[in-house]
């Protein structure tokens, strides 16, 4: 929009000034925002053992929401990333890195095992146990 000398007159009126002066005591008196909250001591000790005991960031949530450990501010609902963030901030990445390690499964899994012959194994099981109860009854 061009300026014009009306323009130009009232930016440099007293009257201008006043309302700058104003709309900058207005946004002066806005609250300002509240300080992030933070984690209690204890409540990060517990994130912390649990995951060295090999908890995953989710399973970690979990189990705070059951021991009804609230959040920072004070919500009962726990997620995975907020308990990733808080550990990742609170570790070495040695730390963090060793903790995945503790994670990660040392023993071997189970053999495959092959259906058919384990449903024979179960068949022949019920088929005893049955002549057993037949033995019993007849006795």
């Amino acid at each position: 929009m061009p300026r014009t000398t009306a323009t130009a007159e009232h930016e440099h009126s007293p009257e201008h000034s006043a309302d700058i002066q104003e709309a900058a005591n207005a946004v002066d008196a806005k609250p300002k925002s509240e300080p992030k909250q933070r984690l209690s001591q204890e409540t990060l000790d517990v994130i912390l053992e649990l995951r060295a005991q090999g908890m995953g960031v989710t399973t970690i949530a979990r189990e705070l929401e059951n021991r009804n450990i609230k959040t920072a501010t004070g919500k009962p609902a726990w997620h995975g990333p907020a308990i990733r963030g808080i550990l990742v901030r609170s570790m070495t990445e040695e730390q963090w890195e060793a903790s995945k390690d503790a994670r990660k499964p040392t023993e071997k899994k189970a053999e495959p095992v092959d259906i058919k012959e384990a449903l024979k194994e179960d068949v022949e099981a019920a088929k005893e146990t049955k002549r057993r109860e037949a033995e019993e009854v007849t006795q």
